[in-house]
């Protein structure tokens, strides 16, 4: 069994993800789909947001550990000096 775990944000994400999840479904029956519901916190970041904060520069640090926030960047092929104030020296764990 392979199992997919999904983050739930809003009433829409709810709607889309069920549908995905029936599709997975529908192509493999040994797929089960796990949702999660993010906190008041969260609820309004987004894949997107995070993108176009980079991309301007923004602060990354706020919203994830900066080795993460280091390999979004890198990905989008955005140069470090226009994110000088994300340390990418500081060693975070995830919990």
């Amino acid at each position: 069994m392979n199992i997919l775990i999904r983050g739930l944000r809003s009433r829409s994400d709810l709607e889309y993800e069920i549908q995905l999840a029936k599709i997975n479904n529908y192509f493999s029956n040994e797929v089960e789909t796990i949702f999660m519901v993010s906190t008041d916190i969260w609820a309004s970041l987004s894949s997107k947001l995070v993108k176009e904060i980079a991309q301007y520069g923004g602060e990354l640090d706020r919203f994830m550990p900066s080795f993460i926030a280091k390999k979004v960047i890198e990905k989008l092929c955005i140069t470090e000096k226009k994110h000088s104030n994300t340390s990418f020296s500081k060693k975070e764990k995830i919990v």
